[in-house]
């Protein structure tokens, strides 16, 4: 076996191997909680429908998430809706203004929703 800067060539290929599973291992970590976060940011969603509209998508073809918040008396028409909330991201990439990750662009969106809705939440019962 052959070496180089002092190790055998199978100790360098099993470093290569454990730097590899370890990046892996964090990628699908990520994957997994920006997953997480996404399911939560729907349930938001469908669970507070009567407080405020939030709209959820998603782009496959460019891996882009979406949020849209309006209230719950806006218009719809073309041209007059107003949006309360308006965000975007890529699931594939960091922001490239702060190199957010999409996890945490998501976590920051979970809590301008938690925070849009508690508004809303005031709002009602201020009118009750």
């Amino acid at each position: 076996m052959k070496k180089g800067n002092g190790k055998s060539e199978l100790a360098l290929q099993a470093e290569k191997l454990a730097k590899d599973c370890t990046a892996f291992a964090e990628q699908m970590s990520q994957e997994r909680g920006c997953l997480d976060v996404i399911n939560e940011i729907t349930s938001l969603a469908l669970s507070n429908i009567k407080l405020i509209h939030i709209h959820v998508g998603f782009h496959a073809h460019t891996e882009e998430f979406d949020v849209q918040v309006n209230s719950v008396d806006n218009r719809y028409e073309v041209g007059e809706s107003i949006h309360l909330y308006r965000e975007s991201l890529y699931l594939d990439r960091n922001r490239f203004e702060d190199d957010a990750t999409p996890l945490q662009q998501l976590l920051e969106i979970e809590d301008k929703l938690l925070e849009l809705i508690a508004e809303a939440k005031d709002k009602l019962e201020a009118a009750a």
